[in-house]
């Protein structure tokens, strides 16, 4: 994941072809070298790209263009999944929260019935769910972060590759093809965060009372 983010630099700085006549020889660049995966003109073609496998660029553009459509298409649905799950995640946070709150409220109100002893065990209940409460809620940002790092991956190579495909000649289509479509595998590779791993159920915390001698204390319950 993070040489993915480390690269993401380079979508940003796709060439754009501002002259297509070819500076060595003077002629229009109207052939792809898929070997050299370079827009170049027919004469580079006899000098240097004789052996090499090559089409007219125009051609080649079409079909390169349709891969980078189905690459689109595929971070795109990648993209909707992330935010899915930052949704899952953001609601997840609210459910525990109020839940929290609630079973706060339980232990104060059976504290107040129990005086001093039951107060000294609130306490000891409330330090351990604050604890409990903030291991999960930084558990559930860091998902959320995670997942927003993820976002910002996919809207980066939307901008990028629609930028191209918009305003992009067929050289620009046919020069930058190789970069964003291999991109768009290796983010396709990346293992997205699953919002699966914590359940509402971590958060279903009760507390019950057990009777010892023959004073009622409380007992903490934690499920």
């Amino acid at each position: 994941m993070l040489d993915v983010l480390e690269n993401e630099a380079e979508l940003k700085n796709l060439p754009f072809i501002s002259c297509e006549t070819c500076t060595s020889h003077g002629s229009p660049m109207n052939v792809y070298c898929f070997d050299c995966k370079m827009v170049i003109c027919s004469s580079c073609v006899d000098q240097d790209h004789k052996s090499h496998k090559h089409s007219d660029v125009s051609k080649t553009s079409d079909d390169l263009r349709e891969q980078l459509q189905k690459d689109l298409t595929s971070i795109s649905s990648r993209k909707s999944n992330s935010l899915q799950l930052k949704e899952k995640v953001e609601t997840d946070h609210k459910q525990f929260i109020k839940q929290i709150e609630e079973s706060e409220k339980v232990v104060l109100n059976r504290c107040e019935d129990l005086k001093e002893r039951v107060d000294r065990f609130k306490e000891m209940v409330l330090q351990e769910q604050a604890i409990l409460k903030q291991q999960i809620i930084q558990d559930l940002d860091k998902r959320k972060r995670e997942i927003e790092s993820y976002v910002a991956v996919y809207n980066n190579y939307e901008e990028c590759t629609r930028n191209l495909m918009e305003r992009g000649s067929a050289s620009d289509i046919c020069l930058s093809f190789a970069k964003l479509h291999d991109r768009a595998i290796k983010l396709q590779q990346v293992h997205e965060p699953v919002a699966d791993g914590m359940s509402l159920s971590v958060f279903n915390i009760r507390v019950g009372f057990a009777l010892i001698g023959s004073s009622p204390l409380p007992v903490p319950l934690l499920s």
